[in-house]
């Protein structure tokens, strides 16, 4: 009877300390618009916060971070897709920026697609963080109205960065949905054959 006690106490004693000695990983992850025009550019960033303070204060600030241009990806309210629509003007150009965040259902992840319009002309047309199609992330794309150009920063099968310059006519930047381990770049250079 001792003996059986003894082994019924060991194992309470060892599942407690084993559950409390376990934490799951708590994070979030934003998308980051800002406009710094004394750089004359547009940034839009993956950003990631981890740990259970730093998770707990964006849900409970969401509204105020959204005025600052964080809009977070992983959030369970809800309330579906959200469009975020941002229009500016810098260096006399008009840039129009569409962000679209579908939220993870289940164990999924997040899906954010970002497009972005200059004078009115759809120049990129690409996702934000991490695309399992073929194991590539968006980390940060920069829109530099002074020179005319975007910069898309990603990694994955390979690091690097993809320029646009907006001299290029009817170029865009799209997507690759091809095979990235053949070698195949990120992103595609696409021309509209409409203009």
């Amino acid at each position: 009877m001792v003996k059986r006690l003894t082994a019924i106490a060991s194992s309470i004693l060892l599942t407690l300390i084993i559950v409390g000695s376990a934490s799951a990983d708590m994070f979030t992850e934003f998308v980051w618009y800002r406009e710094e025009p004394q750089f004359e550019r547009i940034v839009i960033s993956r950003e990631r916060v981890r740990g259970h303070g730093a998770v707990i204060y964006a849900d409970e600030h969401e509204r105020e971070l959204q005025d600052k241009g964080f809009y977070q990806t992983y959030y369970y309210d809800g309330s579906g897709k959200k469009e975020i629509i941002k229009e500016t003007t810098m260096s006399s150009h008009g840039i129009k920026t569409v962000i679209n965040i579908n939220p993870p259902s289940g164990k999924a992840f997040p899906k954010v697609f970002l497009k972005i319009y200059i004078d009115g002309v759809l120049r990129l047309d690409t996702h934000i963080g991490h695309r399992f199609l073929d194991d590539w992330i968006v980390n940060k794309v920069c829109v530099n109205p002074g020179d005319e150009s975007i910069v898309v920063s990603y990694e994955g099968y390979d690091i690097g960065e993809e320029y646009l310059f907006w001299d290029a006519g009817n170029e865009r930047l799209v997507d690759n949905d091809g095979d990235r381990t053949s070698g195949t770049k990120a992103l595609i250079r696409e021309k509209d054959e409409k203009k």
